[in-house]
């Protein structure tokens, strides 16, 4: 990756951040001044000030702070003193004695509108760009499912393959079945053997399993940078897993074994340099007003394969090209569609926050936290299996992710400040100042710990 890349992906995070935190205080700030609540000071980001000013006859600061990694607004009746230099409001703007009711309201604001900003990024992402897929969709059944890519030929390929078709057909007439195992792992060859450069020694004893995994989806790019060479897989007893009766049919022979991501062969291992693999796709022949419920006939049918054998080499610790490009297959949501898109996405995003909550209560499931330097590291990856779309829809998976942590009970966070507004209204007992402003102290340093520990970890993670 380039300099610039880098630097890219650092200003998209920044600014997200920077973003989301600001609405977040901006939806404080608004419900504090509807309730006449004294506001001192509201800031963008943290550290001395750059920017620290007001209007004319205004009574709250605007800050605009050298660290743009979050932002708050100081109210009267926070924990903590009167900001040195300014006068102390009359005790009635105080945030402590208006209604809890509407107490709560400034409190839970700040979630709320990234609450709101979430599913308003997520429409973003489904209406106004345009989506990316990896396949077309296909055959569709309750025990078999055949997706298909129309791939873009170089000239040497298209040259092999009109000397194994029919006189009649075009290369581009063909297709690339691909049979799914599971939700989203397809087969492109079931049973792949590696041999040393003369294509004669067998470097495995045990096949492998070719699946389709594309890493990029917003640009055309060769086969050889989709292909995972998977091992079989085994039951625990060492036994191979037996396919499916409507698999066999299809002649898949294995299943992958994707459990473990990092599983399939590494191309840029000194032990496979120079090593060979044969693929056997069947090119299927797409005719005139075929329907995609006949994929799994065709499929079957020799007589519309013509050639149904790639041979790759690793060279260079890459897989090297055969001529075979995979294209960019994209298309923009109309307005029923884009409502389910937006529906579904919305559903996947709480979804992957509530497990990833959940699995901070198992071993070593605090590994599973990530912030900028994470968050950074993982934006080429999101915007190559999406483009903008799906950087929008990252934004609102963060900004609603940021509602749900701070509605968290824990020190220092909104959470923690609505459960005792609500312990003060059901006893109608204050919690003294003094108690809350050293639990909020505490939570605040822990708080600030479990984010370096963070960015040590996926700074480390890195290398």
């Amino acid at each position: 990756m380039q300099w610039y890349d880098v630097l890219k992906y650092i200003v998209i995070i920044v600014v997200m951040l920077g973003v989301l935190i600001s609405l977040h205080e901006l939806g404080h700030l608004i419900t504090a001044k509807i309730f006449h609540v004294y506001c001192f000071d509201y800031s963008i980001g943290f550290g001395p000030a750059i920017i620290h000013k007001k209007k004319k006859n205004a009574e709250t600061y605007f800050s605009l702070r050298v660290i743009p990694l979050g932002g708050f607004v100081t109210m009267y009746g926070e924990p903590g003193a009167v900001p040195e230099g300014m006068e102390e409001p009359p005790i009635e703007r105080s945030l402590n004695s208006i209604h809890k009711g509407k107490k709560s309201v400034i409190l839970s604001a700040g979630i709320i509108t990234n609450f709101i900003l979430g599913f308003i990024l997520i429409g973003i992402s489904s209406f106004a760009f345009p989506q990316y897929y990896y396949a077309y969709g296909g055959y569709q059944s309750e025990t078999v499912s055949i997706n298909y890519v129309h791939p873009e030929y170089s000239d040497q390929a298209l040259e092999y393959l009109s000397a194994h078709m029919p006189a009649d057909a075009q290369a581009k007439e063909y297709i690339v079945p691909l049979v799914m195992y599971g939700a989203n792992i397809p087969i492109l060859d079931s049973e792949v053997y590696l041999y040393s450069s003369d294509g004669v020694t067998k470097l495995e004893e045990e096949p492998r399993v070719a699946v389709y995994y594309p890493s990029s989806l917003i640009e055309a790019r060769p086969s050889s940078d989709f292909i995972r060479l998977y091992p079989v897989l085994k039951n625990a007893d060492g036994t191979i897993v037996e396919t499916t009766a409507a698999h066999k049919e299809l002649g898949i022979k294995y299943y992958p074994n994707t459990e473990q991501s990092v599983g399939y062969l590494n191309y840029a291992s000194d032990t496979f340099q120079g090593a060979k693999f044969t693929i056997h796709p069947h090119f299927i022949r797409v005719k005139e007003n075929m329907k995609t419920s006949q994929l799994v006939e065709a499929y079957k049918n020799e007589s519309l394969v013509p050639t149904n054998e790639l041979t790759y080499a690793i060279e260079n610790k890459t897989c090297k090209d055969v001529g075979m490009k995979m294209p960019v297959i994209k298309s923009w949501n109309g307005w029923d569609r884009g409502w389910q898109d937006w529906g579904k996405k919305t559903l996947n995003a709480y979804t992957a926050i509530g497990q990833g909550l959940a699995s901070l209560f198992t071993p070593g499931g605090i590994k599973n936290l990530s912030g900028i330097v994470g968050m950074t590291a993982a934006l080429p990856t999101v915007e190559a299996t999406g483009g903008w779309s799906n950087i929008f829809f990252f934004a609102g998976l963060l900004s609603i992710n940021l509602g749900v942590f701070n509605l968290l009970p824990f020190p220092g966070l909104d959470g923690w400040q609505l459960l005792t507004t609500a312990v003060e209204g059901i006893s109608r007992k204050k919690i003294p100042a003094r108690v809350q402003g050293i639990v909020s102290l505490i939570g605040m340093v822990l708080l600030f710990a479990l984010a370096a520990f963070i960015l040590v970890k996926d700074i480390i993670g890195l290398f």
